[in-house]
């Protein structure tokens, strides 16, 4: 797990340094595509759709580990607003939870 929880680390940092420095160059708003066109638009709706599955699957794999849902949600509010690194966020942490002692255990 500790292999999991710095691979996970090291993208969020990585990806979260990339990202700042690319909205600090062109502003929040301009990362938004104009859609003035198929490719861009077909880019952006893959995107959305591969987020959704994401969060998708972190849901289920919190019902089957008795977890709440509530992190997922803020995880879905997060995406939104700063796309991967959300999804990148929640990873970490819950690599690191799941070495608390008192964690749930998945059955194998």
């Amino acid at each position: 797990m500790t292999s999991t929880r710095f691979i996970f680390g090291l993208l969020l940092l990585t990806f979260t340094a990339f990202s700042l420095a690319m909205t600090w160059d062109a502003g929040f708003w301009s990362v938004f595509p104009p859609f003035d066109d198929l490719p861009t638009t077909q880019i952006f709706g893959d995107l959305v759709m591969a987020a959704n599955i994401a969060l998708f699957l972190l849901a289920r794999d919190a019902r089957e580990r008795g977890r709440p849902l509530w992190p997922v949600a803020l995880t879905a509010l997060g995406v939104a607003l700063l796309g991967s690194i959300a999804i990148l966020l929640y990873l970490t942490l819950d690599a690191v939870a799941s070495r608390w002692p008192d964690a749930p255990r998945r059955a194998h």
